[in-house]
């Protein structure tokens, strides 16, 4: 709490001790630590009183603006710069927050520089090593040009250091953070204190209401004093550490003491838990799997605040509460974060996370194309993108949703994105999903950038006649596969390259089947109309679906068909088994349908049910739909494939009788409490969230149920529910649990809070905190959902009385 009250109150800086020859000198990686600490504090002091920035615009206009880096390195302001000299405040500073910002990038590498490094007198005056941009978490960024190189190295050193420090940080320290943020925006006045009347305003900011004695109770309790202010009145006022005391006191858990104590023996205030209570616990409530005494021992020393309790091998209370609210011990399965599933399957034994039109940051008629909507599909672990490529000015191929509003984006922008973003959340091949309608000659040069700009990562294998499955995600580590038409020998029995994958269906190109007669005039032409050299490159066979039987006898393991949502459902329909066995044996792609132009999505899980692979969806929509499947993909440490159900790889396996055989679980799951739930956007500044939740299981349809709590009146920052929800899950590694807190209106639509989606298969048991997410999909620290969960496979007996 020392660094707390410091960074609120602020401190005089000591002036550095002079060392002498004895003073010890650190060596190796500790020198350079100091060295990076000390170069760190001497540009972050620059920066703090300000510098001159050039801030170019979407519409590429430029303006000099002075930006500052406040002392506690959490805000950057900028004026105008004639505001700034002369001190005339024409408006208020605009503000950067730095917490927003998910990573600083050099030279001419956002959409506002690609637009702008054509112009050549842009160039000469804005050359690329003085330029950077703020990327925030959406996508937006910031394009900035710093006066010279030195300075732009200032500002970009500073800045990844502090966003660096920041997602390394600890629930502690984020908190600590959150707390200091409460207490700056609490102290209206700016005097370092807090008085009554503005703790009571921050109550109502933090979403929870007291009458005036109640609160004052808190304020007295949590030592407050007396404080002259500078016009001699002595008003009772908290400072930082009284502060934190008086959170304290608010975040008290009923909920966390009645568990401890139904744990223990013992019911007085200062009871702790043996080894022997917190052995029990992990076993028998958790259903964790390390619950040895070494590993309790590990718990008690990593969680317990008092040493002589660590000293005993005993847990209190607040070690308790502590454990509890460590990311490792939340509702989803840590083991869940790394990649367990095995990797050495063919790709067709996999669902890979996959975008639609990949290149839109909105609604698919006018939104805006950019090369920031693949940064964020791919560091979401995306595997499979889109790229909808048309002839370019001046020879260039440019990627747009054609015969639409969208803006266009430069196809050699796109794949260097692709390079240097494809593989830094996951390590397992990026599949290009290619809509193309160049030109021979501009398919050439979308050749050229793939090939230089690749390199050794671009698979160019062609399938060998021995060959008789696709290669393996962990054979194909760093490798970005084609997918697209290909040229290739015409035959009776041979597929032809299909007709547009995407919804639009451009190029209506007749193929021939098994009894087609010998290769046509037409067939000769088609030819005329691909690239040689991105062929060549090309390894999956973009093909026309002709139904099972030809795929059967004439498909192969390489080609690759795409359906859209309609035709998908219609085939599940008629025959989801014979989906099924086509998927077992080739990859399938299914797109949204046309008419989603405002970027909806529709529910996977049928398709991914029947067995399809590659089910791509608007990854820049942010509902129900969108986060079902995401969440999916979170599992297997995130890394965009996972390996399918053994039902629907086998070809021994007969997906119906595995369907009658299957043992389900019942999921019992007791909502028990919400902590510091923020009100939803819009909401009255006095008025307080009367919150419930929704519990919704999404998958195959004997599993799908919604349940909801009641709503708590007035308070969003220690609600308490404890109500108690059950569901049949037939199929569970197609089931996702989605939490949903909303705000309770009766005159008007009832706002989401927050959101969790999760699957059901990384669902850990016991007592389990929920992080939770806005609508935006921003993490909402330090608010979380707090319940027990429990599963238990339900005999045939019982399955009569559901």
């Amino acid at each position: 709490m020392s660094k707390l009250l410091c960074s609120i109150r602020g401190s005089k800086r000591r002036p550095p001790r002079k060392t002498s020859a004895r003073d010890e000198k650190p060596e190796g990686e500790d020198a350079q630590r100091a060295q990076q600490q000390t170069d760190f504090q001497d540009d972050a002091k620059d920066l703090e009183r300000g510098t001159p920035l050039w801030k170019i615009t979407s519409n590429k206009k430029v303006y000099q603006r002075i930006f500052r880096l406040d002392a506690d390195h959490q805000t950057i302001h900028y004026n105008d710069i004639g505001s700034y000299r002369y001190a005339v405040c024409q408006s208020r500073p605009r503000i950067i927050d730095v917490g927003q910002i998910r990573e600083v990038r050099c030279g001419y590498k956002t959409d506002v520089f690609h637009l702008c490094d054509d112009d050549k007198k842009f160039v000469a005056k804005f050359p690329e090593d003085r330029c950077f941009a703020f990327v925030m978490g959406r996508g937006k960024t910031v394009n900035l040009v710093a006066p010279s190189v030195d300075t732009r190295k200032k500002w970009v050193n500073v800045v990844e250091h502090v966003i660096g420090k920041q997602q390394n940080e600890n629930r502690e320290a984020r908190l600590e953070r959150f707390l200091k943020k409460q207490f700056i925006l609490a102290d209206t006045s700016g005097d370092g204190f807090l008085n009554l009347e503005e703790c009571m305003k921050l109550l109502s900011h933090l979403n929870l209401q007291f009458t005036h004695e109640k609160a004052k109770g808190f304020f007295l309790s949590a030592g407050a004093k007396f404080h002259h202010s500078e016009d001699g009145a002595s008003v009772l006022v908290l400072d930082a550490d009284g502060f934190h005391q008086f959170y304290r006191l608010l975040s008290e858990r009923p909920d966390l003491k009645k568990i401890f104590q139904e744990h223990t023996a013992e019911k007085s205030a200062g009871a702790v838990w043996s080894l022997s209570n917190l052995q029990t616990f992990l076993q028998n409530t958790q259903k964790e799997a390390e619950r040895s005494v070494d590993a309790c021992e590990y718990i008690i020393k990593t969680f317990e605040p008092l040493e002589e309790n660590q000293a005993r091998n005993e847990l209190s209370l607040q070690g308790f509460r502590n454990y509890l609210l460590n990311q490792k011990q939340f509702l989803f399965n840590s083991h869940h974060r790394q990649v367990y599933h095995d990797m050495t399957h063919p790709l067709k034994d996999y669902f890979i996370a996959s975008s639609h039109n990949t290149y839109l940051m909105a609604n698919q008629l006018t939104g805006s194309s950019s090369v920031e909507a693949y940064v964020l599909c791919l560091l979401q672990g995306c595997r499979c993108v889109e790229l909808d490529c048309w002839d370019g000015p001046e020879g260039e191929p440019i990627i747009t949703h054609g015969r639409t509003l969208t803006s266009n984006i430069y196809f050699r922008d796109v794949v260097t994105v692709i390079k240097e973003y494809g593989f830094r959340t996951s390590p397992y091949p990026v599949i290009l999903s290619i809509e193309n309608h160049c030109s021979v000659e501009q398919q050439d040069v979308m050749a050229n950038h793939l090939n230089n700009i690749l390199k050794e990562m671009l698979y160019c294998e062609s399938p060998k006649d021995s060959d008789k499955l696709l290669p393996s995600p962990d054979s194909l580590k760093g490798r970005v596969i084609l997918k697209a038409k290909k040229i290739k020998p015409l035959g009776k029995t041979e597929s032809l390259p299909s007709e547009g994958d995407d919804d639009l269906a451009k190029s209506a190109v007749d193929g021939t089947d098994i009894d087609a007669p010998p290769v046509t005039k037409k067939d000769k032409q088609l030819q005329l109309k691909i690239s040689q050299i991105l062929s060549n490159g090309t390894y999956l066979h973009a093909v026309k679906f002709r139904g099972y039987d030809h795929s059967k006898t004439s498909g192969k393991f390489f080609e690759m068909s795409s359906l859209s949502e309609t035709k998908s459902l219609s085939l599940i329909q008629e025959s989801r088994s014979g989906l099924i066995s086509h998927t077992r044996r080739q990859l399938v792609r299914i797109y949204p349908d046309g008419l989603r132009t405002d970027s909806s999505n529709y529910d996977p899980i049928p398709m991914l049910h029947a067995g399809c692979q590659i089910v791509a969806l608007n990854y820049q929509d942010r509902r129900a739909e969108t986060q079902v499947y995401k969440a999916m993909f979170r599992d297997n440490g995130g890394c965009g494939y996972l390996l399918k159900p053994e039902y629907l790889r086998s070809e021994d396996m007969d997906p119906d009788e595995y369907n009658n055989r299957i043992i389900p679980i019942k999921l019992r799951i007791t909502v028990i409490s919400a902590q510091q739930l923020p009100k939803p956007d819009g909401i009255d500044g006095h008025d307080i969230t009367d919150p419930y939740v929704t519990l919704q299981i999404y998958g195959c349809a004997r599993d799908c149920k919604k349940e909801k709590t009641k709503y708590i009146r007035n308070n969003g920052f220690n609600p308490s529910w404890e109500e108690t929800f059950t569901f049949t899950i037939h199929d569970q590694e197609m089931a996702v649990m989605r939490f949903e807190v909303k705000d309770f209106e009766t005159s008007s639509v009832n706002e989401v809070i927050a959101h969790y989606t999760i699957p059901v298969t990384s669902m850990k048991e016991g007592y389990r905190h929920v992080e939770l997410f806005d609508k935006q999909d921003a993490p909402l620290d330090p608010a979380t959902l707090f319940v027990k969960v429990e599963k238990e496979p339900i005999v045939p007996q019982q399955l009569e009385t559901i």
